[in-house]
């Protein structure tokens, strides 16, 4: 049986790869602010990447909060999805030369796109800001990983709303940074021998 620690290094890995592959998808954006084909893409398989690495992070409150742990991924999943929907409406609005695929349709269908997109967006970093909370309150990491993670979470949004892209790499930097901190850390765990 693994030890947490060593379980808990590839969901690291993963969200420094999903962190990262979100940081490259900035460099697409277009003058409106809004990704293009490359960079909606790019979202996709970032977020592929981010559901496996919330497994990680929300499995550290498995034990003293195991709800929250259950509920929360739920959740945090639910935001993977409106991530996923959003680098989705880009694709195709790039492919079918709209403005705003998602904006357009709402017009029609209003509780079908708020289910998949616009409730949904908002669910990623909020689950990144109760999560950093987590952190600092029930200390299952050092205090400033959880501090960043809730400034990552707030500025990341902010970046996507702005649509600034020198802004959106900051938001996606600062977000890294927890995410590098948390794998390091497992990593270095791991090279003490645990008994199994």
């Amino acid at each position: 049986m693994l030890s947490h620690d060593r379980a808990h290094v590839f969901p690291s890995c993963c969200l420094v790869i999903g962190q990262c592959i979100e940081f490259t998808s900035t460099f697409f954006w277009l003058e409106n602010g809004r990704h293009d084909i490359n960079g909606s893409v790019l979202v996709i398989l970032g977020m592929v990447f981010w559901s496996v690495g919330f497994v990680g992070l929300f499995s550290m409150f498995r034990e003293n909060n195991p709800w929250y742990a259950r509920l929360g991924l739920l959740y945090a999943f639910y935001g993977v999805l409106g991530g996923i929907a959003f680098g989705f409406e880009g694709l195709f609005s790039q492919l079918f030369g709209v403005e705003k695929a998602g904006v357009d349709a709402f017009e029609r269908f209003p509780l079908q796109l708020n289910l998949v997109l616009f409730w949904a967006g908002p669910a990623f970093p909020l689950s990144l800001l109760v999560l950093g909370v987590m952190i600092m309150v029930r200390k299952v990491q050092p205090w400033w990983i959880g501090l960043f993670m809730c400034i990552g979470a707030v500025a990341f949004p902010v970046s996507r709303i702005m649509r600034i892209a020198w802004v959106g790499h900051a938001a996606d930097l600062i977000l890294l940074v927890p995410l590098v901190s948390v794998l390091l850390i497992s990593v270095m765990k791991n090279r003490v021998p645990v008994q199994v």
